[in-house]
């Protein structure tokens, strides 16, 4: 009886080693299906961050937009003379794009500009409106645009 008590004792015992490693399996098996589900929510919450921010960004960037629309294009009524001889006269609101009536001319300090409009973007400050000549005379092939640091104006009457 003993001898049949040792066999049924180890039987037990692997038995209970057998069914041990098997809930470990099933176990690891769970806590691999949670890892998963768990990297799939968290994979989901990024993308839905994600679009989140980037309409936050669109929003912020037509925003900016706008507000550089309302500041970049304000329509003035000033009188301008040159605060140097020669001052850059220029087709467009650029430091370089040099109007081609004034590639190789001078302005001199007794011309004028009626400026109709400040405009402010990344390459600086610009004024556009008619380049008055010393004689009074509105130069034609304008819309002449001007570096507003090289000019001092004032209020139109």
């Amino acid at each position: 009886m003993n001898k049949q008590l040792s066999k049924l004792l180890i039987l037990l015992i692997i038995i209970i080693a057998l069914t041990s490693c098997n809930q470990n399996k099933n176990n690891s098996q769970k806590e691999k299906e949670l890892a998963d589900k768990e990297k799939e929510l968290l994979v989901k919450e990024n993308e839905i961050l994600k679009k989140e921010l980037d309409a936050k960004q669109k929003k912020d960037s037509e925003n900016l937009a706008q507000a550089k629309d309302n500041s970049s294009n304000l329509t003035i009524n000033l009188s301008c003379s040159p605060i140097n001889y020669n001052p850059k006269i220029l087709s467009g609101p650029d430091p370089n794009q040099i109007h081609t009536d004034w590639k190789n001319n001078e302005v001199g300090l007794s011309w004028s500009l009626s400026a109709k409009r400040k405009i402010t973007n990344e390459k600086g400050i610009f004024l556009v409106g008619d380049l008055i000549s010393p004689r009074g005379g509105v130069m034609q092939n304008g819309p002449f645009y001007v570096v507003f640091s090289e000019w001092s104006c004032s209020k139109q009457q």
